[in-house]
């Protein structure tokens, strides 16, 4: 019994050590993760995959209960809100400011205000890429009209028969809307 026992706690502690491996807890300090998660991203370019691992990362950083609020994590934040931004992940970036609130809301507000304020500038500066590209598009299409009396093309013709707006407001929608 004592045998079987003691495999059972060694079995149990390295499936611990495993878990504990694993978990961005395992990182002391904020900023070695922060670190940690800009390298390897740029060394793959920014891989979406590597980009949500990041963020995974950060999130679970962020959501941890045992922290004291220092200024690092808002760079921490920033960061974590950018790959919100590139991932589209409006989830994680919600539950990751109510996490934050609750971190600085009684130690540093202007903190919150800034990251907040951040986030604004992330996300209208996206819309206003997506705007830019989405009338790149819309001149693009003008430019292939080869003949002036056709300016629709049957397809155009078949959509605007079962949508109410023109080609302009499906590009729109398309590019601008996710924004």
């Amino acid at each position: 019994k004592k045998k079987k026992e003691e495999e059972r706690r060694r079995k149990k502690k390295k499936k611990k050590e495993m878990s504990q491996r694993n978990s961005s807890f395992n990182i002391l300090k904020p900023e070695n993760l922060l670190k940690r998660v800009n390298e390897s991203i740029s060394s793959t370019n920014g891989a979406d995959r590597e980009k949500k691992t990041g963020l995974d990362q950060l999130h679970n950083l962020i959501a941890s209960k045992k922290k004291n609020w220092s200024k690092v994590y808002e760079s921490i934040m920033r960061r974590h809100l950018e790959l919100c931004v590139d991932l589209k992940d409006h989830r994680t970036a919600k539950d990751g400011l109510h996490q934050y609130r609750n971190m600085v809301q009684n130690v540093d507000p202007a903190s919150l205000e800034a990251v907040i304020v951040y986030l604004i500038e992330l996300a209208e500066g996206r819309a206003n890429a997506a705007r830019i590209k989405a009338n790149k598009v819309a001149l693009i299409a003008a430019a292939k009209i080869s003949d002036l009396d056709q300016e629709e093309t049957p397809e155009s013709i078949m959509l605007s028969t079962m949508t109410v707006g023109g080609v302009k407001d499906r590009t729109d929608r398309n590019l601008v809307v996710p924004w």
